[in-house]
């Protein structure tokens, strides 16, 4: 398991997400680079955190996004399987 990350790294991560929800991506390196050049008072610590904590949300994003077309795929299989043994039962 990772390690837990403070409340005040997850607000600001939060807060810089709100305020520009279009310069962030899924990749660490970028997401480091476009805090640094915020020019806010983070220490190196803080800004690898937040960048971390940035580039997690935007990956877990787009993994949900995803997810609804695996689910529905999912449900459909079921479906058809549970068709088959009725049908025999008929015949």
């Amino acid at each position: 398991m990772g390690k837990a990350v403070p409340k005040s790294i997850k607000m600001r991560a939060e807060v810089l997400l709100l305020r520009f929800p279009d310069k962030f991506s899924g990749d660490f390196e970028k997401n480091k680079e476009i805090v640094n050049q915020l020019d806010l008072p983070f220490s190196k610590f803080d800004r690898n955190m937040v960048a971390g904590f940035i580039t997690r949300t935007m990956n877990k994003k787009k993994e949900a996004a995803a997810k609804p077309v695996v689910q529905e795929a999912q449900e459909a299989a079921p479906q058809v399987a549970g068709e088959a043994p009725h049908l025999s039962e008929g015949g």
